[in-house]
């Protein structure tokens, strides 16, 4: 695992424990369990997340080096190595081979945690506690791809930090809508940790996702980025509250359309937040769903529940999304 992607999830575990400082709350409006707020308005905007951003470009105050390492060679793997076209320039990506039996194929992006880039971890299998690999979704036969973003590994552009990277993964959502053995009509969008991020702001941007799943993404930014720390390379003022809510899913719940899914076990200092961001959902019937894990935490609840994902998309065979998931069903397939 490339250093930047490691040390960014290693700094999860302190995160749990800065959640309970305070801070400050800047307007009124749906109060995020950390002070911070989530719409200027009692319902939340309906319009994509591109829309509500608006003009606004984001100011970069600090120069982040994620990574410059090249992608890990995927040789002998299920991948490959292509370059997809973005705002910024072609940048890395691992997709799986054509089955090459002239069929259309469901497919997943799958957004890696932590920022350093993609590597070999994505193919290899891990141990069961912390499995951050793609190969739940390999292992079903899905078309698989995983992408990075502007900065990581040897690509070019700047890191931003959930900003210029949800435009990549608008490039990379439009570079595996044209593979000749993906079906178009049936591309999920799944993530881990900073990818859970990701995957909520991709489902905040777009309805051409059949269904996303967020494992562990942070809905509110404010809660890591508040104390002028966050994961320590936080290339935007803190202190600007529109860089933070314009980064933070919750400011856009009421732009969903797509069936999005959202897994954290129960240690997480998420999990308030998420569940805010159920309410918020429900006032203007986006389906957004929330599961708190028990017994769960940040890493462990991926093997189980991305096999549980996995199994779930094969069968997603009707005209429109069928996926659901019941708190006992999810409970149940973690605890076996």
């Amino acid at each position: 695992m490339h250093s930047g992607t490691f040390a960014i999830l290693l700094s999860f575990a302190l995160l749990v424990t800065a959640c309970g400082q305070s801070t400050p709350p800047v307007s009124n409006g749906a109060q995020s369990t950390n002070g911070s707020v989530a719409q200027t308005d009692d319902l939340p905007s309906r319009a994509k997340l591109p829309e509500q951003r608006g003009d606004y470009r984001t100011k970069i105050i600090r120069m982040t080096e994620v990574t410059d390492e090249a992608p890990d060679d995927p040789s002998g793997s299920p991948f490959r190595l292509v370059r997809y076209d973005s705002e910024v320039g072609k940048l890395a990506a691992y997709i799986t081979r054509d089955p090459g039996d002239g069929e259309k194929h469901p497919a997943v992006i799958w957004a890696k945690g932590g920022f350093g880039g993609i590597g070999n971890w994505l193919w290899e299998r891990m141990p069961k506690e912390n499995d951050q690999s793609a190969m739940a979704f390999i292992d079903s036969g899905l078309v698989v791809m995983c992408p990075s973003w502007r900065a990581e590994n040897d690509n070019p552009g700047k890191f931003e930090m959930f900003y210029g990277e949800v435009d990549d993964l608008m490039a990379a959502l439009k570079y595996l809508k044209a593979l000749p053995w993906v079906d178009a009509n049936r591309i999920y969008l799944a993530g881990h940790s900073t990818g859970g991020t990701m995957a909520l702001l991709g489902a905040c941007a777009t309805d051409d996702f059949r269904a996303v799943f967020s494992f562990g993404g942070c809905p509110d930014l404010k809660l890591v980025v508040g104390d002028g720390e966050g994961w320590g390379n936080t290339p935007f003022s803190y202190r600007n509250e529109d860089e933070v809510r314009l980064r933070s899913p919750l400011t856009f719940v009421g732009a969903i359309t797509t069936p999005t899914f959202y897994f954290e076990g129960e240690e997480s200092p998420y999990i308030a937040d998420s569940q805010l961001m159920e309410q918020q959902a429900k006032k203007v019937d986006a389906p957004f769903h929330a599961y708190e894990i028990k017994g769960g935490t940040h890493f462990n609840i991926l093997h189980d529940l991305m096999r549980m994902v996995a199994k779930k998309i094969t069968l997603d065979t009707g005209e429109t999304c069928n996926i659901e998931f019941s708190s006992s069903e999810v409970a149940l397939e973690f605890e076996e």
